[in-house]
C-alpha cells in the first residue's frame, strides 16, 4: 500500500551576498546583510548559516502562496523546499534563483505522486 508523495526541490548556496535573491511560488526572498524582515533573511558568515536563515524566513512567510504551500529545511549549505500536500500538486511550485551564488534543483518542484491504490470516485 504506497502513500502519495511530497513534491521538492532544492536551493545550493554558494557565497551568497546581501541582494541575491529566491523566487518560490512567484514569491521572492532577499538576502540582506543584516536586520532582515518580511521576505527577507540575513546573509550569515557561513553558507550554513545563510542557508538556515533562507530556510526559517521561507517557513515564517505570511504571503499569500508560501504558507500551507511550501515547507523549507536546510542542511549545510542546501536548503530544501517540499510542498506542503503530497501528490502531484506540488509539482506546479516553481522555485528559481536569479544570481548564480543560488542555485536551483529544477525550475519547479518535483517528484510529487498521488497514491496509486487510493481509491477515485467519480461523481
Amino acid at each position: 500500500d504506497q502513500k502519495s508523495v511530497y513534491a521538492s526541490g532544492t536551493l545550493t548556496l554558494t557565497s551568497v551576498v546581501a541582494t541575491n535573491t529566491v523566487t518560490i511560488n512567484g514569491v521572492t526572498f532577499t538576502a540582506v546583510a543584516a536586520g532582515a524582515t518580511g521576505n527577507q533573511f540575513n546573509v550569515g558568515g557561513t553558507d550554513t548559516i545563510t542557508a538556515a536563515n533562507l530556510a526559517a524566513a521561507i517557513n515564517a512567510s505570511v504571503t499569500a502562496l508560501i504558507p500551507g504551500y511550501v515547507v523549507a529545511t536546510s542542511l549545510a549549505t542546501v536548503v530544501t523546499v517540499t510542498s506542503a500536500f503530497p501528490s502531484i500538486g506540488g509539482n506546479q511550485t516553481t522555485i528559481a534563483s536569479g544570481q548564480g551564488t543560488i542555485v536551483a534543483s529544477g525550475a519547479r518542484l518535483a517528484g510529487g505522486a498521488a497514491d496509486p491504490g487510493a481509491k477515485q470516485y467519480n461523481f
